[in-house]
């Protein structure tokens, strides 16, 4: 499929505009719940979320102008996954146990 310039005006706008709105949903957050922000920026969590969110981004980008196949736009997303899980504390990971109702295993070395 080749967008045309419009096309690809109208993708890219709605792209940037989506982040907008999210950064103003962070900003709107960040000044009613300070204590939890300063969370993110202490654990460095805030630009995980901001790295996962620009390749999300770009990704979806380069796969609606058909830059990549739908094989490797999964395998990304699927890296982006496990990643994002993988890198989730133990308390966490009880949590969404909890959630979910499974078992959380715990590895004495995450602690």
């Amino acid at each position: 499929m080749k967008l045309t310039s419009i096309e690809f005006l109208i993708v890219t706008s709605g792209v940037i505009l989506g982040f907008l709105m999210a950064w103003l949903g962070l900003m709107h957050y960040a000044s009613k719940h300070k204590a939890a922000m300063l969370s993110l920026f202490e654990e460095g969590n805030l630009l995980r979320m901001v790295t996962v969110g620009f390749i999300i981004a770009a990704v979806s980008l380069l796969a609606v102008i058909d830059k990549l196949s739908a094989e490797v736009v999964s395998v990304i997303l699927s890296g982006i996954a496990g990643y994002v899980l993988g890198g989730m504390k133990v308390s966490d990971k009880r949590k969404v146990s909890e959630l979910t109702g499974t078992s959380a295993t715990s590895d004495p070395t995450d602690e």
